[in-house]
């Protein structure tokens, strides 16, 4: 009976033991499980009424002065003999567009498209009747012979200018001499008859090339200042033209600026532009704020703003997308903080603390 006690005593003051730990434990546990407040950045109302950012976009620099290459012909660029930022001269060769077919072997011309092979027959055929005809007549003139003899020569130079026609198409010759300051096509590549080889620039005034985006085309105008950069070094520059077309394939639109200095830019050089574009909404009273710092759910679309240190959720209707911002209507002060840094992190009544930079 006493060692009953005895153990019953025992077990009484472990448990004791053990729930006097657990009860001074918990406050730490549950000091651990205090949130910290989140970091956010954030902007005033008033200061979401506009926009302003730096684009950045590359460009290349050419001349007034220039000539696109263009592909007479379709067929295989077997040969190129120009590099980008190369100069050339007039007359030189660039490039050959070849047509294997089923002919393997290289005609008279170094080329194995069966159409050139074909002029080139017809071409040795014509001069064969025409020395055959010219011999006729120097040894009986007559005027049947005579006449045989201008009709061969005719032949003949019909069967030259045919082959020359098609030899001016497989063999790509420059214009004017110049820098080759776009390359569209490498060794290999299927062409077809209009597509564009290069683009050969000769010294003159120069222009700095770049295509924009639909959404920033309606902020850019003739006369504008743009920056070009190239290695550290900047040059001022004015827009000349805003291209109101597309391109094909980009869907962008081309813009050529003209600098203010030529001796620091090289024909054939790629670039950077930057220029500053400033967003304004199209109602007055609405903001515009970075899509990153809206949240779109399936009911509902908002964004939070702080108050009393805690994060506050209120509803906001996207009236407009541009790029990565967006227009937006809502009804908040102009001194109330928007969360713009950090919204995804947060929900309401979360703490914040300041981030701003």
């Amino acid at each position: 009976m006493k060692s009953k006690l005895f153990i019953s005593i025992i077990l009484i003051a472990i448990l004791s033991t053990l729930a006097f730990r657990f009860s001074q434990k918990k406050p730490d546990t549950e000091e651990a499980t205090v949130k910290k407040p989140t970091l956010v950045s954030t902007q005033t109302v008033s200061a979401s009424y506009n926009f302003k950012k730096t684009a950045t976009y590359p460009a290349i620099i050419t001349s007034n002065q220039q000539v696109t290459l263009s592909a007479t012909t379709s067929g295989t660029i077997t040969q190129l003999n120009f590099d980008l930022g190369k100069n050339i001269s007039q007359g030189q060769r660039l490039a050959t567009i070849d047509l294997a077919g089923t002919i393997s072997n290289f005609g008279e011309s170094g080329l194995r498209d069966s159409r050139v092979r074909e002029l080139e027959s017809a071409l040795e055929v014509a001069d064969q009747n025409y020395r055959l005809a010219k011999k006729v007549y120097k040894n009986h003139e007559n005027y049947t012979n005579k006449r045989l003899k201008e009709i061969a020569e005719a032949q003949l130079s019909s069967a030259k200018t045919a082959l020359q026609g098609a030899l001016d198409g497989q063999f790509v010759s420059a214009p004017i001499s110049g820098t080759i300051t776009q390359k569209f096509v490498s060794i290999g590549d299927s062409i077809n008859s209009g597509q564009a080889i290069a683009t050969i620039s000769k010294l003159g005034k120069l222009e700095i090339q770049f295509f924009v985006d639909k959404e920033e085309l309606p902020y850019l105008k003739v006369g504008d200042a743009v920056k070009v950069v190239e290695n550290n070094n900047s040059v001022s520059a004015k827009i000349s033209l805003v291209s109101p077309q597309a391109d094909e394939k980009t869907k962008r639109f081309l813009i050529e600026a003209t600098p203010a200095d030529n001796q620091k830019l090289a024909i054939g050089s790629v670039v950077s532009v930057e220029f500053d574009i400033n967003y304004s909404p199209q109602e007055q009273g609405n903001l515009i704020l970075p899509l990153s710092s809206i949240i779109i759910s399936q009911n509902e679309t908002y964004i939070f703003i702080i108050k009393n240190g805690k994060a506050e959720k209120t509803n906001v209707e996207i009236t407009k997308v541009f790029g990565e911002m967006a227009e937006l209507k809502t009804t908040l002060n102009k001194e109330d903080q928007i969360i713009i840094d950090g919204s995804k992190l947060v929900k309401v009544g979360d703490e914040v603390a300041l981030e701003n930079k």
